[in-house]
């Protein structure tokens, strides 16, 4: 693994990934379809780690449910809300939590990021208020008490992850990254609290162009342990400025996924995982397997501009 204080830390996503210990926190960037390191969670599928935990930021749907859909990567989860939005419930993850092969674990935006804050700043728990009166304090378990003034105060501990899957649209060699859209604050939090960071970026850019806008910089290398250019390493989810939704394939995905816990035919799926995952052996083969015209389809913006 590149040392964090490496001034090179670009390196390939199945060495980032090789040494992920089982049982080990993971935590994923990005909200439901938006900005996820999909390109990255593939090559995690690749890697042999199994049993892992996921914990995201406030929603997750196609990336976690591609996870769970391997068997036996994710053993628990600790996400706010699972959802493919108007298709419908994540198949994958609404059946491997209903025959208990997967433990959902109901947490809350607030907890999650009180979570993330503390472990950024060093601190042991964060007070979580904002809930009490809620059926979430019964059942989160991330929420504990202390005493104060003869009041007891919900608390969550530092949340400080193994390892951190972040997509950004844009970093330099040295780790520096700006990320585009609502997640970027979230994610600047989740990098610090993380004790590894493994970042996917679209565009690789010179160290000069952050060192003239350093205000603009979301991430300092600092907190980076490892790059990997992988452009449209979102895909099927969007990465802002970059490439939109691919709907077409998420709904694809959703049909597979979805006849395949109707079925109780984990064939049908494990096609889709066998095209997608397994046969791509770096993320050059998979843009591939999804064709360079629907790629052009999806681009936006200056990216469009600039090929």
């Amino acid at each position: 693994m590149i040392d964090r204080r490496s001034s090179d830390k670009l390196i390939l996503p199945s060495d980032a990934l090789a040494d992920i210990p089982s049982n080990a926190l993971i935590a994923v960037g990005g909200v439901l379809h938006d900005n996820k390191p999909i390109a990255l969670e593939r090559a995690l599928l690749r890697s042999g780690s199994r049993n892992l935990k996921y914990i995201g930021l406030s929603g997750s749907g196609y990336d976690l449910d591609l996870l769970i859909a391997a068997d036996g990567v994710i053993s628990e989860t600790f996400v706010p809300v699972v959802t493919f939005e108007e298709l419908g419930f994540a198949p994958s993850y609404r059946w491997a939590v209903e025959e208990g092969r997967v433990t959902a674990h109901l947490v809350d935006v607030a907890t999650v990021m009180a979570g993330y804050f503390a472990g950024a700043s060093g601190i042991p728990f964060h007070p979580v208020t904002a809930i009490r009166g809620s059926d979430v304090t019964r059942f989160n378990p991330l929420i504990s008490y202390v005493e104060w003034k003869n009041r007891k105060i919900p608390i969550v501990e530092a949340i400080t992850p193994a390892v951190a899957l972040i997509h950004v649209q844009e970093a330099d060699r040295r780790g520096n990254a700006r990320v585009y859209g609502a997640t970027a604050q979230a994610e600047r939090f989740l990098a610090r609290a993380a004790k590894r960071v493994i970042i996917s970026c679209d565009r690789l850019v010179s160290v000069d162009s952050f060192e003239e806008n350093p205000s603009a910089t979301t991430i300092p290398g600092m907190y980076v342990d490892a790059v990997c250019l992988l452009p449209f390493g979102s895909h099927p989810t969007c990465s802002e400025t970059i490439c939109a939704l691919d709907s077409v394939h998420l709904q694809k995905y959703w049909e597979i996924a979805e006849s395949s816990r109707r079925a109780k035919n984990r064939s049908v799926i494990e096609a889709y995982l066998d095209k997608f995952v397994y046969s791509c052996r770096s993320h050059e083969d998979y843009l591939e397997a999804i064709g360079a015209n629907e790629m052009t389809r999806l681009m936006v913006g200056e990216w469009d501009a600039r090929r």
